[in-house]
């Protein structure tokens, strides 16, 4: 996803633009699966509205339900595309998707 083409958020006057890309993940059976960024440079990642460290590859321990994904982009510090990859565990029972926009 362009970076570029995200809309730009100033939270306070002075302060360095963010833009903010929301996704959702239908867990159907609980357990590890990973998020794979291409960089997870100027990235704060959020699941379920509590913070998760960005990693290159992320593993998160899902629930089953929908989870939500929040990613905080800092675009003072992030003007390459963004690219977000939902990955198995091997040996996990997770059966994650993403679920598509509307």
């Amino acid at each position: 996803m362009p970076v570029a083409e995200l809309p730009k958020l100033v939270v306070w006057s002075g302060n360095d633009p963010l833009a903010v890309v929301r996704f959702q993940l239908d867990v159907t059976t609980a357990g590890a699966a990973k998020l794979k960024f291409n960089s997870a440079a100027g990235i704060t990642l959020f699941v379920d509205g509590k913070p998760v460290d960005a990693k290159a590859e992320t593993p998160l321990e899902l629930k089953t339900g929908t989870a939500t994904v929040t990613l905080v982009i800092d675009r003072a510090q992030r003007t390459e595309d963004i690219r977000v990859e939902l990955e198995d565990v091997a040996g996990s029972p997770a059966k994650v998707s993403v679920i598509g926009g509307k």
